[in-house]
């Protein structure tokens, strides 16, 4: 199928398509601006389907962008992924700078188990990971999702959402806690955080580690009105900026700065622009 001709279907048209052509297997990963790795895929992960149809320009290449030029400049730190789904976040990382030492945190075991099978295909040795949810608080919590044939993991979130149907419970961690007792703190240079509207309490337990290692953060927001608090958490100096996936560009937002229209994806950090522009150079 034409690029063009896929990207311009409806969800539900692309769901029928995805049914009658699976992608099952190890399936190279090919971004244009780094070296290619690869995913497992049991036609079950929604974002090797998309980024392949779309002959990888379909799916938060902007993002993928600004997370690898990040993950290059991060050296030898730490970084965080939060909500990795079956990791092409870590991945990214990982391939682009083997110095640096991943932790992937989810709430579900099973992207947690596809995380683990994407790392032993690509034989990468710098990734860890922890079954938790990233809250404000140490506590066992629930979190509800939905489940359905064919999908690896649908929208699982510790805020309550209608079309999840299916809770469970799971150990939530204050990353500034648990980063001290594993003394990491003062060495974290860059966080990805993908909760499902739960990014506000994330990002409460993070605060002494913001303020000590001041590192980039990228961060899904979905409801806009949690932009103003994502700022209010955000120490004076951080800038916020909105991400276009489809343009390949950024730009500041501000308190009355409208973000980029469909826009979900913001980078938060202290560089100044220059540095911030260079990123998609």
């Amino acid at each position: 199928m034409d690029k063009n001709q896929y990207l311009s279907m409806y969800h539900s048209a692309k769901k029928a398509f995805w049914d009658e052509n699976p992608i099952i297997g190890e399936i190279p990963i090919v971004l244009p601006f780094m070296p290619s790795f690869k995913m497992f895929s049991e036609n079950d992960d929604a974002v090797i389907k998309e980024l392949y149809w779309s002959e990888f320009t379909g799916w938060e290449l902007t993002s993928l962008k600004i997370w690898h030029r990040l993950a290059l400049a991060a050296g030898k730190g730490i970084i965080l992924d939060i909500g990795a789904y079956s990791g092409i976040y870590s991945l990214v990382a990982s391939v682009t700078n083997p110095d640096s030492s991943i932790m992937a945190f989810d709430i579900q075991q099973k992207c947690l188990d596809r995380l683990q099978k994407n790392i032993s295909i690509n034989t990468l040795e710098n990734i860890s990971y922890k079954l938790a949810a990233c809250s404000d608080r140490d506590e066992v919590i629930s979190f509800s999702f939905r489940e359905a044939e064919g999908i690896l993991c649908s929208v699982a979130s510790i805020v309550s959402k209608e079309e999840n149907t299916t809770s469970a419970n799971v150990e939530a961690i204050k990353l500034d806690n648990f980063l001290t007792q594993t003394d990491q703190m003062s060495n974290v240079k860059l966080i990805k955080i993908d909760v499902e509207d739960a990014e506000v309490s994330t990002l409460a337990g993070l605060q002494n580690t913001i303020t000590t290692s001041q590192p980039d953060i990228l961060i899904e927001i979905n409801n806009s009105g949690n932009i103003r608090k994502v700022v209010g958490l955000l120490p004076d100096h951080y800038n916020i900026y909105s991400i276009d996936e489809d343009r390949y560009r950024i730009k500041r937002q501000g308190m009355f700065f409208k973000r980029f229209e469909n826009s979900r994806n913001f980078l938060v950090t202290a560089k100044n622009i220059k540095i911030v522009k260079g990123l998609l150079a």
